[in-house]
């Protein structure tokens, strides 16, 4: 990594932008950084790491990086270019501070820390992110250092690597870890002691699962015998003592014979069931057949005995069914011609009732038909078919007559109401007619009248023209005035406050002032006193605990101050803050009073409020009389408008109302002349009746008349036709039966009526007589499906062979089948019983065959788990640094270790050219032997081949020690960060403890690193090495407390 610019912006000491230019630093290779003490040399470093990673070191935090000194509102600022391997970096980062607020007038806001990233790509700055996590996440993976680790690296700070060197193993164990990640190590040993653990969990759960397994099996097999099933020999004398193997095979071997014998015995009892419960269906099925077999002797027993009776109510139903529809037709020829001669008689009355009607006489005449005629024959209608049809013929030319009477009398109803409808329209028209002739007279009056008046409005609106303009000017001037008015008021409190606010102001910086004094005064005290008190321990030829310098050309006298704590200073400096802040606020609320003062002095024209008023109240009377003016001109435009539109409508609505008459006025005359030519045809039509409402009621009279006659005509005609059919259907139903009782040989008389009406019989009789002939008839077919129905034949077989041979065939008996089902019930029990145990044995088998199984397998995995689980134990141990461990050190202190040997070996190549081969650090194994972690350092001395403690170097030798220490541990950093070269180096060591002998050789080393193109940073308060290094970094401190950074080279300022 290589540092080319560093920008810093109010932070720290650092109140305005300081720049440093790398790139000339890097040309030199070495540089010296000094300055006094406090001065910022510290946060010149700490800006680097925030720059990178957005973190400082030490216990800061990157809130307290504005400085205190810049203004209130300069942002503080860090820029970076870098660059890394083959890529180049411009960082921006600003930490989070308060900055007054821009709308409360005393309140603060904060900004939150921001930062941006971007890569020179194509040799233009391309933005990569403005996130602070990914930008800490990309320096990581470019850097290949966390924050911490680059801190150790790049700044190699006083007295630290001393320490380290003289640390003891555990204290440098440490360090290491903060500098080489070794948590992997040590999770490695967690995660073996996971797996360990999880192994033994499982072991145990197998154990316990064995256990249970073996139960299960000895308790299963023990419930289905009592034998000592495990004993071979008789031994053992349980079977907890069989081990798992053996205890398998035995419980195969009893659960296989246990199944066997329990099968024999279902076998057994399942044929003797089979046995019995066929005897028990035979003696079931021959009782059934012998029941059925008596039934059926009695049944046909007594239907044989009702055969004479059945044959008597046969032949009566068959006299019966040749009689009755005889009986039938004669009964419909009585009633038809009964209906014949009431439908004769109603005709008669009807035409009787009509016949005298003049309007029937004359619709009559119409059809040629004399009503004289048609009386004539109305009393043989009912003999003669032919004479009705000719009659009811002439009846319809009536009819139709009648039809078209009724039919003219509509058009008739439509002339009257035409007429009334007429009336009503000429009393309408003569109404409107009139109407139209005064509209005419009186819109004609009405426009002459408009006109004048449209001329006066004309005159008035010639007077007020121009009113608007002159009111819109006047209002301008009135708010002018207003405006004026309050600006004057409000002026007079303005420059009150403004005195106020000025006497304030001088107060807040004489305050300032004083804080920024106190302040300063006391931390030059501190300073003073610490001087003092370190001049105190001062010994002539011995290091300076500050510089390490053994001279002390001008130690601090002592003149007896105060000690001043660093809270008294801390609250010094928030007091001075707090000050200056309010101090800052109040510059703005004095001048916002000026420019509140100045606003008001131009708005009101210089003038006082008294001649304001005034002004305004003139203005404001002659407004309001414009105003009444514009209202009155507005008034004027809307009336003389409406004037122009009235007429204008007048105008246009005359020609239309004039037509208007002359279309009503020819309607009416064409009305007048359509009704008198309706009212002489009416006239005409009605003859003698005085209106069409009584035409229409002798006509309805009429017509009811002649269509009641045509009724009972077409009454008469179907009674008629069908006495007619009655008489036929009679002829034919006596020939049929005439035919019947021929060829059936019968011998009732169907030529008698008293001979067909006896042998009629009710339908009651009828239904009973021909039930009792279907019953018998069904009982017949159903006693001969009963005569082959095999449980029938059976029995009888069965009762014949018992009459045959009682002795040898006797008859089946419900005692014998009792008997038998019990002994069916007991074995069917028995046979559950054997069935319920060959299914508890077989599920049995099937449990311990799965639990024997499983047992096998289970014990063969414990036994491997086991084995693991015992070398997972070994191996932790191991790694823990116990057991065969003979090293007796854990697997990450092993690691530090190899990482301690790499830091001495690069450390030796630097020691030993600083002390001219005489010096070399060595990885220190000793500790070993007495379980430590193995983490010494021994010197060894070349002169006369000894080894050594870091404690007995001198003070120098302990320097270069330590020197070659910090720079090893750095470049072994690099190298486990993946090659990553810090081209810059900043070293902060107590130069002064060396004598110039040691220093020369010391600065041979470093002037060596910058000769491998590194850059390196010395920060040192010994006067020779100004001399020594041409270029240095000089930080100067005003008497304010803000510090500034220059470059010189040759003594000469750049």
């Amino acid at each position: 990594m290589r540092i080319h610019r560093l920008e810093i912006q109010a932070i720290g000491p650092f109140a305005q932008r300081e720049v440093i230019e790398f790139d000339r630093l890097n040309q030199a290779g070495l540089f010296l950084l000094d300055g006094p003490t406090g001065s910022g040399k510290s946060t010149i470093l700490a800006t680097l790491t925030f720059a990178l990673y957005g973190t400082v070191p030490g216990e800061r935090k990157t809130d307290s990086l504005h400085s205190t000194l810049a203004g209130s509102s300069t942002r503080p600022e860090v820029v970076l270019d870098v660059s890394v391997a083959e890529r180049r970096f411009l960082i921006t980062r600003s930490p989070s501070y308060q900055r007054p607020s821009k709308r409360a007038k005393n309140g603060v806001v904060k900004e939150n820390s921001t930062v941006s990233v971007s890569e020179l790509l194509h040799g233009a700055w391309r933005e990569v992110t403005t996130r602070a996590d990914e930008a800490g996440q990309l320096m990581n993976a470019v850097l290949g250092l966390t924050a911490e680790q680059f801190m150790r690296v790049i700044l190699l700070p006083q007295g630290e690597f001393a320490a380290f060197l003289h640390a003891s193993s555990s204290e440098r164990q440490a360090l290491l870890r903060k500098l080489f990640d070794t948590a992997r190590f040590e999770q490695v040993e967690d995660a073996l002691k996971d797996e360990r653990d999880a192994l033994e969990h499982h072991l145990g759960s197998e154990t316990d699962r064995i256990t249970s397994l073996r139960h299960d099996v000895i308790t299963t097999i023990s419930a289905l015998t009592q034998e000592a099933w495990w004993a071979e020999n008789q031994a053992p004398e349980s079977a907890e003592e069989l081990d798992d193997e053996t205890l398998a095979t035995r419980a195969t071997e009893t659960m296989a014979g246990l199944v066997a014998s329990a099968h024999h015995r279902q076998q057994e009892l399942s044929t003797t069931e089979n046995t019995l419960r066929q005897r028990v269906e035979t003696i079931t099925r021959d009782l059934t057949c012998l029941d059925q077999a008596t039934s059926y002797h009695q049944r046909r027993n007594q239907h044989e005995h009702q055969r004479e009776q059945i044959s008597l109510v046969t032949q009566q139903l068959a006299a019966h069914r040749v009689a009755e529809p005889v009986w039938r037709a004669v009964q419909a020829v009585c009633r038809t011609a009964q209906v014949v001669q009431d439908q004769a008689k109603a005709l008669a009355e009807t035409f009787t009732a009509g016949q005298d009607h003049p309007l029937i006489q004359t619709w009559a005449r119409a059809a040629e038909l004399g009503v004289a005629q048609f009386a004539d024959h109305l009393d043989d209608l009912g003999e003669s078919d032919a004479g009705l049809q000719a009659l009811r013929q002439g009846w319809n030319d009536v009819q139709r007559q009648a039809d078209r009477a009724v039919d003219r009398l509509s058009d008739r109803h439509q002339q009257a109401r035409e007429i009334r409808e007429l009336a009503d329209s000429i009393a309408t028209g003569e109404r409107e007619l009139e109407e139209l002739d005064e509209t005419l007279q009186v819109r004609k009056n009405k426009r002459e009248e408009m006109a004048g008046h449209l001329r006066e409005l004309a005159g008035n609106l010639e007077e007020l023209h121009g009113t608007e303009e002159r009111l819109e000017a006047a209002e301008q001037r009135l708010q002018q005035t207003e405006t004026a008015l309050t600006a004057a008021r409000a002026r007079q409190t303005a420059k009150k406050t403004l005195s106020e606010e000025q006497h304030k102001h001088h107060d807040a910086v004489d305050q300032a002032q004083r804080a920024v004094d106190t302040y300063q005064r006391l931390v030059q005290a501190r300073l003073d006193a610490a001087a003092e008190l370190l001049a105190e321990d001062l010994v002539q030829g011995q290091p300076c605990a500050v510089c390490g310098s053994i001279e002390h050309p001008a130690p601090a006298q002592g003149q007896g101050l105060e000690e001043i704590s660093q809270h008294r200073v801390e609250q010094a400096r928030q007091r001075a803050d707090e000050l200056h802040t309010a101090r800052v606020q109040q510059d703005k609320v004095l001048q916002a009073a000026r420019d509140e003062h100045e606003r008001l002095l131009a708005a009101s024209s210089g003038v006082t409020p008294e001649e304001a008023s005034q002004t305004r109240d003139e203005a404001k009377e002659h407004v309001v009389q414009l105003r009444k003016d514009v209202q009155r001109y507005r008034q004027l435009v809307q009336d003389h408008q409406r004037a122009e539109q009235a007429i204008e409508k007048i105008t246009t609505m005359l020609p239309d109302l004039e037509a208007q008459r002359t279309a009503t006025a020819t309607t009416l005359e064409a009305q007048r002349e359509r009704q008198e030519n309706l009212q002489e045809q009416l006239h005409k039509t009605l003859g003698s009746y005085a209106s069409v409402s009584e035409l229409q009621d002798h006509t309805d009279q009429a017509h009811r008349l002649v269509a009641a006659i045509s009724q009972r005509l077409d009454q008469l005609g179907v009674a008629v036709a069908r006495r007619d059919q009655a008489i036929t259907s009679r002829d034919l139903a006596l020939k049929q039966a005439q035919e019947h009782v021929k060829t059936h040989r019968l011998t009732i008389d169907v030529s008698s009526v008293e001979a067909i009406t006896a042998a009629v019989m009710q339908d009651r009789s009828v239904t009973e007589a021909e039930q009792q002939v279907t019953d018998w008839d069904a009982e017949s077919a159903r006693l001969a499906e009963l005569a082959e129905h095999e449980h029938v034949v059976h029995g009888l077989d069965l009762l014949a062979q018992h009459h045959n041979d009682p002795e040898e065939h006797p008859l089946p008996s419900q005692q014998v089948l009792s008997t038998h089902r019990q002994q069916l019930e007991e074995t069917i029990r028995n046979r559950q019983a054997a069935d319920s145990r060959r299914g508890s044995v077989e599920h049995a088998h099937q449990q311990v065959t799965a639990e024997t199984t499983e047992l096998h397998q289970r014990s063969s995995q414990t036994a491997e788990v086991a084995e693991k689980y015992q070398q997972l134990d070994d191996l932790l141990k191991v790694v823990r640094g116990q057991g065969e461990n003979s090293y007796k050190m854990s697997l990450g202190s092993y690691v530090l270790t190899g990482r301690l040997e790499k830091v001495a070996a690069a450390a030796s190549e630097r020691l030993e050219r600083m002390t001219q081969g005489r010096y070399s650090l060595e990885h220190d194994d000793a500790g070993r032997s007495r379980g430590k972690s193995g983490l010494d350092l021994q010197v060894r001395d070349h002169l006369n081949d000894t080894y050594r403690a870091p404690a007995t170097l001198s003070g120098g030798e302990s320097f270069m020690a330590s020197l070659a220490l910090a720079l090893g541990l750095a470049d072994t950093v690099q190298a486990e960060a993946g090659g990553i070269t810090m081209d810059t180096l900043f070293i902060d060591e107590g130069f002064g403890s060396l004598d110039s002998e040691t220093l020369e050789q010391v600065m041979e080393v470093l002037n060596g690193l910058g000769d491998d193109g590194r850059t390196i940073g010395l920060v040192s308060h010994v006067e020779s090495m100004k001399h020594q290094i041409p270029t240095r970094i000089r930080v100067t401190k005003t008497p304010q407390g803000v510090s500034n950074l220059e470059l010189v080279q040759n003594t000469t300022g750049v």
